[in-house]
């Protein structure tokens, strides 16, 4: 396999670490910004908890905030850290738990951030939590916040009112880098000039509302439910955005015309939309024919219902809703009559190009043949194209054909990099035996990045087995989310060895490499060309 750098190693102890016995085990999600620079989560010493994060610097990797160091006055201190975001220019954020004579289950969780090597405390528990309708507290933060390179987050909150009281609710909070304010929270007004439709508490708990949204202009969107008069089981779903200079807006709601779909209208949103730095979102809609006999008639295939269908839209910056594909439509790179019938959430990358994990059904589709990863990312007209599907084989050389996918990520350039598990078909069909990371690089080459069973050099001369990596994936790169694969191409991964030990490392294997590089990478690269031309040469993927 092409060589990777390595950020860090178990057993390396770097400046500042506490515990003697040097980094123990990592978060299996590092994350890179635009520059390269990785930030990660470990354990170190006798701890099995994440008791540090760290972040690379000119001067090597260098501690952000350890278990044990001061959090705040009266003795509080990190206990331990989860949900690692980096932005693009190098701002991080984190959830921390805290420990001290003080700190109890109510003040217990906080976020932070750090910008320029200064760190600062967002939100912790006990901690008034500003809001439209009545004064609460914070008390927990399920999900990770999204983070834009302004230092600007997003995040959801579980919350108490102010006397602590059993009583819990729940809201959509926003860090403009200053000071924390209010987006939306349970029982607060939805929708303009109807001020008795309220949101409800699930439009902010888990698992509803799992990974916030922000863009490099302080913009969010997400889904919501709502309640009051007039509304019912047709109608109680949405979609809103929220940014400072014109606070909150309804974008769409169950109901309204399905644009792009003759004939149709919204039901409802199913999963958490996402944004780019252009304003534009992607999200996927349940939608219900009204009166078109031949598209109910192709629907069949997908639900018991022939009224009801879900589909992928994008939403322009100028409100122009696109129908990017609907299930039942022809799954392209796939011979014969193989159609959609199941897709997860999409990423949207800051072109507007999607990439998507669906499922596929026809008479040529088997078991083991029967999920894909498609991307508008490369395409020359921004339709999607087959990337790579269950049961072909997974370039690399090893024998191994694809199994199951986990979503992908998506770069600024439409480069799509995912993680997927892989089998011999000649051992036992289906059965997965090896984890790995495939990418495509700039000119549409799929190639294997990292996969286990491979040797992978951590020092001059050792060579160690992987048996385990993983990346951060799904997201586009414009949504505040996780990113573990940037706009260069660059992608850190976490690997873990049979011998027990582990590291964080960053491939350029998928970069544009200098011109002095080529003759290197390509000879360590067995290369996979993406099909341009009829289904029957499609690749194949799990």
């Amino acid at each position: 396999m092409a060589p990777a750098r390595v950020v860090a190693l178990s057993g390396q102890r770097p400046g500042g670490l506490t515990p003697l016995t040097g980094f123990t085990r990592f978060d299996a999600r590092p994350v890179i910004d635009g520059a390269g620079r990785v930030a990660f989560l470990a354990a170190a010493g006798d701890a099995f908890e994440l008791t540090g994060a760290w972040a690379e610097s000119a001067s090597g990797v260098r501690a952000i905030a350890q278990a044990g160091d001061a959090a705040a006055p009266g003795g509080v201190r990190f206990a331990e850290f989860a949900d690692l975001v980096m932005s693009d220019a190098g701002a991080i954020g984190f959830k921390a738990l805290l420990a001290g004579a003080t700190v109890n289950v109510e003040t217990a969780e906080s976020i932070w951030i750090e910008r320029a090597g200064q760190m600062s405390l967002v939100a912790r528990g006990g901690a008034e939590a500003p809001d439209p309708t009545k004064a609460r507290r914070f008390l927990r933060f399920e999900s990770p916040p999204a983070l834009n390179g302004d230092g600007q987050l997003a995040f959801f909150a579980r919350t108490r009112d102010k006397e602590l009281e059993v009583v819990q609710d729940s809201g959509f909070y926003w860090f403009d880098g200053v000071q924390v304010g209010a987006i939306a929270a349970a029982g607060s007004s939805a929708i303009p000039g109807s001020e008795d439709v309220v949101f409800s508490a699930q439009s902010f708990e888990a698992p509803f509302a799992d990974d916030p949204v922000v863009n490099s202009t302080g913009t969010t969107i997400f889904r919501g439910f709502i309640e009051g008069p007039g509304v019912g089981d047709s109608n109680l779903n949405g979609l809103w955005r929220y940014r400072q200079s014109d606070g909150l807006q309804l974008l769409l709601r169950g109901g309204d015309a399905a644009l792009g779909v003759p004939g149709a209208t919204f039901i409802s949103f199913p999963a958490i939309p996402t944004i780019n730095d252009a304003g534009e979102s992607a999200f996927l809609a349940f939608y219900r024919l009204t009166d078109d006999p031949a598209q109910a008639a192709a629907g069949a295939l997908v639900s018991n219902d022939a009224a009801i269908r879900l589909g992928l839209w994008l939403r322009r910056s100028s409100g122009e809703l696109e129908a990017v594909f609907k299930l039942g439509d022809d799954a392209p790179g796939i011979a014969g009559d193989a159609r959609f019938i199941d897709v997860f959430d999409p990423v949207l990358n800051g072109a507007g190009r999607v990439a998507i994990v669906a499922a596929v059904a026809g008479d040529a589709v088997t078991p083991s043949s029967e999920v894909g990863l498609w991307s508008s990312g490369l395409s020359e007209d921004g339709g999607i194209e087959l990337v790579a599907r269950q049961g072909d084989a997974a370039p690399g050389g090893r024998g191994t054909v694809f199994g199951v996918f986990l979503e992908p990520s998506l770069n600024a350039h439409g480069q799509t990099a995912f993680v997927a598990t892989g089998y011999d078909p000649a051992i036992e069909p289906g059965l997965s035996q090896s984890v790995g990371i495939w990418g495509e690089d700039r000119t549409g080459t799929l190639r294997l990045v990292v996969e286990s069973g491979q040797l992978l050099e951590v020092a001059p001369g050792d060579f160690r087995q992987v048996a385990g990596v993983a990346f951060a994936s799904e997201t586009g790169g414009q949504d505040g989310k996780s990113r573990g694969f940037n706009d260069a191409g660059q992608l850190a991964f976490h690997a873990t060895f049979i011998d027990g030990s582990s590291g964080i490392f960053v491939s350029n294997l998928l970069a544009v490499p200098e011109p002095q590089l080529w003759p290197l990478l390509i000879s360590a690269a067995i290369c996979w060309r993406r099909p341009r031309v009829a289904a029957e040469n499609a690749r194949s993927f799990a």
